[in-house]
């Protein structure tokens, strides 16, 4: 019978995680803080240790970086009703087996804490099995020479065996992080990329400033990138099959790069005594097919490492040439230049040397979209002399690849007027959403909670319900089960931070028509419900 040792100073978290767990077969101690915790580790065993990370006086990252001192090979889960970057960073590094967001159920903690036991099982036998064989290499290396160098490499090829296993829980980590902070980046995102996309199709009310749509356009692209970022959060665990490409102009792209990033190289710098100048010498590049916003994110990582590789200032450099298969792309900068193992290393995941400042998440990103869109990254650096990155994209794509739409079709507002409701905890979300809709020729009626929602199926009749998932008390999925029970006929589109997530888990709730990922601008809603509503559904139209 495998052991586990619950950690966390709420009562009601312990008996319930506790209970989960031993009807599922395990024996199970708790510990309300982390001094408890460390008695008992001290006198017994335990296969997997399931902490909170935050505990009164001693922390459970704290309490993690023991157990790795103390018993390297204990199995560790972290969980949080706060997650941020910094905790999930921290834990992987110090090679949580998992870690979890609060609340946490039933099915989500017996899955982790399985899979911990299957890791520490699977280290045993390998640790059993090294062990074996480092003892037939040293009783038989005077006799049987060419057997001890086979044996040899069958180590080599276990310890590279045993890295990869390392690597793959931490890319599993990374997904669970992924899963809760993109959820809030994206509620966060909503407004910004929805409202400034609403206002960039009403000119009429910009009123006479002429600069406003520039403005708006300069903030919606660079919504449209956060939320590509967000969504690409999960290719370090499954990257996709595909990438959607668009025809783009490499010069507009680095010029549109400079602008966004000037604050940081130019006013930031300056305002630290470090000035920066840029000097751009670029050919006139071929029109090429790629992900915008990817490679975006890629000069704009580009350049803002090479800024702060140069604490006293200096030069960025931009250069460049073509010819008739490849665009090559040169930054390079002045300044401290990486030393030899940096070199090697600044490529990997979660390697950095910014310390608290990085995640080493940058260039391991940047890398992994070069090499989606076919194309090579190359690093050279000289300590003291600074360093070069070179960029080489292939100028025709593989016929495999799909190209991107530019933007959905806008249907829907033409289509009959709907009685909607929309839910959501989030309150710009909700006014977002009536704002789409209403401008559509829809009536709608919010509700913050899926308890007030019930409430008003319960007195008026919708064509459509429109609901969030992760929200206080009763969730999305209810809701949609809610929606069916009382109105059969009405159809129920969930709108998440989750739903990318959820669409490359192939994961939609048995009672919900559609499934869409927050953030999310008109077009792309009003063609949704457009879909919907012509898939045979019945729904009540407003007279």
């Amino acid at each position: 019978m495998s052991s586990v040792l619950l950690v966390d100073d709420e009562q009601s978290i312990r008996a319930t995680l506790g209970e989960f767990l031993r009807g599922d077969g395990y024996e199970v101690e708790v510990a309300k803080d982390a001094e408890a915790a460390k008695t008992l580790l001290q006198e017994r065993v335990f296969d997997v240790v399931v902490s909170d990370i935050v505990l009164p006086r001693i922390s459970g990252v704290d309490l993690l970086h023991f157990i790795r001192e103390a018993a390297p090979h204990v199995q560790v889960i972290m969980m949080t009703g706060e997650p941020t970057v910094e905790t999930s960073t921290e834990a992987v590094r110090a090679r949580a087996a998992d870690y979890l967001t609060k609340p946490v159920s039933k099915n989500a903690i017996l899955r982790s804490v399985r899979h911990a036991v299957r890791v520490k099982d699977l280290e045993e036998q390998n640790r059993q099995y090294q062990k074996e064989l480092e003892r037939l290499v040293e009783d038989r290396t005077a006799e049987l020479s060419e057997t001890n160098r086979r044996l040899k490499e069958s180590i080599e090829t276990l310890t590279q065996t045993q890295q990869q296993v390392v690597q793959n829980e931490r890319l599993s980590a990374l997904g669970q992080m992924a899963s809760g902070i993109s959820h809030d980046f994206n509620n966060v995102l909503m407004p910004i990329l929805g409202f400034s996309d609403f206002l960039l199709t009403h000119h009429d009310m910009l009123g006479d400033n002429a600069d406003l749509p520039e403005y708006l356009e300069t903030i919606n692209a660079a919504a449209r990138d956060a939320r590509e970022i967000v969504r690409r959060l999960r290719e370090f665990y499954a990257p996709p099959s595909d990438l959607e490409t668009t025809v783009v102009n490499l010069n507009r792209l680095i010029k549109h790069v400079l602008e966004l990033s000037e604050p940081r190289w130019r006013s930031q710098a300056q305002a630290h005594g470090r000035p920066i100048d840029v000097e751009c010498d670029l050919p006139e590049f071929p029109i090429l097919e790629a992900n915008e916003s990817q490679l975006c994110e890629v000069f704009m990582n580009l350049v803002i490492n090479a800024v702060d590789a140069m604490p006293e200032g200096g030069v960025l450099r931009f250069s460049g040439r073509s010819d008739t298969e490849w665009a090559t792309i040169e930054v390079g900068d002045g300044g401290t230049g990486m030393t030899p193992e940096t070199l090697i290393h600044c490529l990997e995941p979660f390697f950095t040397t910014k310390k608290e400042h990085g995640t080493g998440l940058g260039l391991s990103l940047c890398h992994g979209i070069i090499k989606r869109h076919g194309g090579e990254m190359e690093v050279r650096s000289e300590e003291g002399e600074g360093t070069t990155m070179t960029v080489r994209l292939p100028l025709s794509r593989p016929a495999q690849t799909q190209q991107a739409v530019d933007s959905p079709a806008k249907s829907a507002r033409g289509a009959d007027p709907l009685h909607v409701l929309c839910v959501d905890d989030e309150k710009m979300s909700r006014i977002l959403i009536e704002t789409y809709l209403s401008d559509a020729g829809h009536s709608v009626t919010h509700a913050c909670s899926a308890e007030e929602a019930i409430g008003k199926l319960e007195t008026e009749r919708f064509g459509l319900v429109i609901t969030d998932r992760a929200m206080p008390g009763i969730g999305g999925d209810e809701m949609a089960r809610e929606v069916k029970r009382l109105q059969p006929d009405a159809t129920v589109i969930m709108l998440t931070g989750f739903g990318n997530l959820m669409k490359a888990e192939s994961e939609r709730p048995e009672d919900v028509d559609e499934l869409l990922a927050k953030p999310i601008t008109q077009d792309e809603l009003l063609a949704a419900v457009d879909k919907v509503m012509t898939q045979g559904n019945d729904c009540e139209c407003v007279c």
